[in-house]
């Protein structure tokens, strides 16, 4: 049998043109950039909306601990008391009479990072303040503030475990 004679008609599918590939490369790309910003988009959400700022407000501080760490303010706080309230120098009764009590005081040695009793006078302590739970909600996030030997503040950071 011959395909000439066959009943069935020869079908020429032409060659996809230069417009049909270009068009799939627009969608292709399109796609990516929308990818993209949707994921900047979710990154910025995630490291930066935890820390939008609000004034800080000493009762709502000291009340964040006491009724858990779900909702609490403190991290939205952090801005204002730096920028405000605690400012290089400020003496750690002044940053504990802001504040209240930390939920813990470390005694280091400045040059080896060494624990060190309290009563030694070349020791520099750092109060540490539970901030909550990080954005995740799996680790916690906290505030350290650090103070030279003579019990004056020199710095702040905030680290997540």
């Amino acid at each position: 049998m011959s395909t000439e004679n066959s009943p069935l008609p020869k079908t020429h599918i032409p060659p996809k043109s230069k417009f049909a590939r270009l068009n799939k490369t627009k969608l292709a790309a399109f796609i990516f950039l929308l990818f993209t910003l949707t994921t900047m988009y979710g990154i910025y959400i995630v490291v930066f909306q935890p820390f939008a700022a609000i004034p800080f407000d000493r009762p709502l501080w000291l009340k964040s601990t006491s009724e858990g760490l779900k909702n609490n303010q403190r991290r939205h706080m952090l801005n204002d008391i730096f920028n405000n309230y605690i400012k290089p120098g400020d003496s750690q009764t002044n940053v504990k009479g802001l504040l209240g009590e930390p939920y813990t005081v470390i005694y280091l040695d400045p040059k080896t990072g060494v624990d060190l009793k309290p009563s030694n006078p070349k020791s520099h302590s750092q109060y540490r303040y539970l901030i909550g739970p990080d954005s995740f909600g799996i680790d916690s996030t906290w505030l350290t503030i650090k103070f030279d030997h003579n019990g004056k503040f020199t710095e702040w950071s905030i680290s997540i475990t």
